[in-house]
């Protein structure tokens, strides 16, 4: 299995960007009364839809996802609608191995992350689902991550917060493109929707 990088400077027309949770929800069929349990397991799904492409995009994209053999591989996808509302400075590090659970602690920066903003580490995408400032040294503790860590990171592993990316999947085993038939080469539109969803394995 080889993870491969998004083509670079091609974004889709249109992301449908979400998340899938692995909570589930048990009713009593007596007195109604709702019930829920939360597990390990949730993660990001997307839908990449690609409008009015020409090549050599679209060459390059057909020959992106074929490389991928279905659900072969894997590949890293950033959020392309992604804006970053923080104010961050410095080598951001993992600090300290075996980190597990919904909270992270890194160190070697200073700022502020606010709610929504999003970072990477160990080919994982992560959500900040509440504000945060570093302390004056640049550490920061239980910093508050959606979904969870789903492999450790080691320590000092490194925090992407400029173009954080996940590893994916292709949701379904085929990828279609829709063209136009004929007409000059680099003038033919195409269109496509490829559905991904997150490795957690």
């Amino acid at each position: 299995m080889t993870t491969f990088t998004f083509p670079a400077g091609i974004a889709p027309s249109l992301i449908n960007w979400g998340g899938r949770t692995n909570s589930r929800a048990f009713r009593s069929p007596t007195t109604g009364a709702t019930q829920t349990a939360s597990r390990k397991g949730s993660r990001w799904r997307a839908q990449l839809v690609f409008n009015n492409i020409v090549n050599p995009n679209k060459a390059i994209l057909s020959a992106f996802f074929h490389s991928l053999n279905g659900q072969q591989h894997r590949m890293f996808v950033p959020d392309a609608t992604h804006y970053i509302r923080g104010t961050i400075a410095g080598t951001p590090l993992i600090a300290g191995a075996s980190q597990t659970g919904t909270t992270v602690n890194i160190d070697g920066w200073t700022g502020t992350l606010l709610a929504g903003d999003r970072i990477g580490f160990n080919g994982e995408l992560k959500e900040i689902t509440a504000d945060h400032t570093s302390t004056g040294a640049g550490i920061s503790q239980n910093l508050s991550i959606w979904p969870e860590i789903h492999n450790s990171p080691a320590n000092n592993a490194v925090v992407d917060f400029t173009n954080p990316v996940g590893t994916f999947i292709l949701a379904d085993e085929e990828v279609v493109w829709h063209g136009e038939p004929w007409g000059p080469t680099n003038k033919i539109l195409f269109a496509s929707v490829v559905n991904i969803i997150e490795d957690i394995t």
